[in-house]
């Protein structure tokens, strides 16, 4: 089973290992040690001359409240986590096939005769190297590189090389933050196109993504030789 690698998980069980691991914590608090070893001298006739049932009552009813408690809290982090890992985002894919339904089809073709679409995807799958899209206003799913932004002037979509973004989720700022990509500098941007879907893709787009993933198969390639050469060694 593939690791998911931008599964995001605040919870403190699962289901196996709720109730062991619980109990653990109860018993690591020093109030419910003491009321325990009380309990058990309780339960002793010759050390005490009173019955233990009220005060093994008490005590269940203490832990099995901070039990409960825990579990509802722990119940509403697997929803959170749930919600945020399962949020849609639409990947970049480059296809060199007819485009299937499960792809929603971006371009005809760019210069080397290869098709760009988006597809679906939750936020828990996604790995590195995925180049995806980001709509304003829309939360960005994990650590990302800004290889290019687009601004609409009212009938064109236009390129440019930075964008504005809000961390007010991380640092409770709410001021805008302008974040500059170095990839987009590097290219002449295009007139602009007037767009005719919610993906629409230009020369820039196709040239960019192209040069992004040579450069990923040119890092990775490097990569493997020197791990080559210092096994040789």
């Amino acid at each position: 089973m593939a690791v998911k690698e931008n599964k995001i998980v605040t919870s403190k069980y699962t289901l196996a290992s709720f109730l062991p691991l619980n109990l653990y914590r109860q018993f690591s608090k020093y109030s419910n040690v003491f009321f325990f070893v009380t309990l058990m001298l309780l339960l002793i006739p010759a050390v005490s001359p009173f019955p233990p049932y009220a005060y093994l009552t008490a005590f269940l009813i203490v832990v099995g409240i901070s039990i409960f408690k825990d579990g509802i809290e722990d119940l509403i982090r697997h929803k959170q986590d749930k919600h945020a890992n399962e949020r849609i985002i639409h990947k970049i894919m480059e296809v060199t096939n007819d485009i299937t339904e499960h792809y929603r089809e971006l371009d005809i073709c760019n210069a080397a005769g290869t098709n760009f679409a988006a597809t679906s995807s939750y936020v828990e799958d996604l790995r590195v190297g995925n180049v995806i899209i980001l709509r304003e206003n829309e939360e960005v799913p994990s650590d990302i590189v800004l290889l290019n932004a687009k601004v609409f002037d009212g009938k064109h979509l236009k390129c440019r090389s930075f964008c504005f973004i809000q961390t007010s989720s991380l640092d409770g700022e709410t001021n805008l933050k302008k974040k500059q990509s170095n990839v987009n500098a590097l290219i002449d941007p295009c007139v602009g196109t007037r767009p005719s879907s919610d993906y629409e893709m230009c020369e820039c787009d196709k040239r960019i993504i192209s040069n992004f993933k040579e450069l990923r198969s040119l890092r990775r390639r490097n990569r493997f030789q020197r791990h080559k050469r210092e096994d040789k060694i």
